[in-house]
């Protein structure tokens, strides 16, 4: 191995501060050295400059918070350069979530509920959709044959009769149900509504279909009033994860601040335009992964498309790649490589003997075998 020890301290990482107001970030950085550090940060937002003062410890990290000024949609965070370069540049846009219009027909006590988990999501509100914003219904089902909706809906049912014990419910395999435990889920009965052939099962409350996707919509065939669903963590994360994908799927651009390497599903022949942040500009084939260079990205689906899908800025996030600090020179080889070497090439004295041997049993095996005289009766 050829290397030595690298000073490095860069950004190590970004958390996202969800509240009212403009969007607020809380930003690492990370001292890779042996000795403490002083270190500037200059931000650049728009026509607003401004700078902070950092003292980083030997291998720790330091946090600051940064809110984006009003009316700026970017802003670029640089550290003085050093040996690694990629880590001193953060770019930054200003996340905006697509919106998404509440619809609810339940009873207020259920409403409640569901307001409450819809309204940690940034875009989400009450309402009736518009041609600008996607909607989501929110209603109760009393039929077998209960209409499915057009578009995104969240399906509650009421139980067709009350059952007595306690029933074992079972998930099965899908990004909504996955590291989330059911045990302790309690429903009286399960509802009248039965899943169609396209159905996509997610609960069984023994061999009762319990929860179910169909068509864009999510099923809960149990009545959630009677039930301790609003109480239970997995079916409030079910839920959150179902108006998250609704969200996904909306039509609109999808904004955000993403670390490099990071995969997006995007249509095939899609493009993406990097833009560092001393502007330079690269356009190429979008492979399905964000690059790790830090910049500003806009996709589009094709060359002959101008509105972008997604729209944000990319950060370096591999925090172990910027650290240098145990790099050295080393040889894992022979400990006396020279004495071996010569050795091995020494002459062998005895090589005309060997030579002579395998001369001799070259010859003996071209003798030709006496025939056998004797007839075999």
């Amino acid at each position: 191995g050829v290397g030595r020890p690298l000073d490095n301290a860069g950004f190590a990482g970004i958390t996202h501060m969800e509240g009212p107001g403009e969007p607020h970030w809380r930003i690492a950085v990370k001292n890779n050295s042996a000795a403490p550090v002083q270190k500037t940060v200059s931000i650049r937002a728009g026509d607003v400059a401004q700078e902070q003062s950092l003292t980083l410890h030997p291998g720790a990290v330091a946090e600051f918070e940064y809110t984006l000024p009003p009316g700026c949609g970017t802003a670029v965070l640089r550290l003085a350069p050093d040996a690694f370069p990629l880590d001193d540049v953060l770019p930054l846009v200003r996340p905006t979530p697509k919106p998404v219009a509440v619809e609810m027909q339940v009873p207020e006590k259920t409403a409640d509920v569901f307001r409450k988990i819809y309204s940690g999501l940034p875009g989400f509100s009450s309402g009736s959709s518009t041609d600008s914003t996607a909607a989501l219904r929110i209603l109760v089902e009393d039929k077998a044959d209960a209409h499915r909706p057009h578009g995104a809906a969240i399906i509650l049912g009421r139980p067709a009769e009350k059952s007595s014990g306690i029933r074992t419910v079972t998930a099965e395999r899908h990004p909504l149900t996955d590291g989330l435990n059911w045990s302790g889920l309690l429903v009286p009965g399960t509802g009248s509504m039965a899943p169609g052939e396209n159905a996509m099962m997610l609960l069984w409350r023994e061999n009762t279909p319990l929860a179910w996707l169909e068509e864009g919509a999510l099923f809960l065939n149990w009545s959630w009033e009677d039930s301790n669903a609003d109480r239970l963590p997995a079916t409030v994360l079910m839920v959150r994860r179902f108006m998250e994908a609704v969200q996904a799927r909306a039509p609109g651009v999808t904004t955000g601040n993403l670390p490099g390497g990071t995969r997006l599903r995007l249509p095939g022949g899609s493009r993406i335009i990097h833009t560092a942040p001393d502007g330079e500009r690269k356009e190429a084939p979008f492979s399905g992964r964000l690059p790790e260079e830090p910049g500003f990205i806009d996709i589009t689906g094709t060359p002959a498309e101008t509105a972008p899908l997604f729209h944000g800025a990319v950060w370096f996030s591999d925090a172990r790649m910027g650290d240098f600090s145990h790099c050295s020179t080393f040889d894992s080889g022979l400990q006396y490589l020279k004495q071996e070497t010569q050795r091995h090439l020494a002459p062998d004295p005895l090589a005309p003997l060997w030579l002579a041997l395998a001369g001799l049993a070259l010859m003996a095996s071209w003798i030709p075998s006496t025939p056998n005289i004797l007839r075999r009766p």
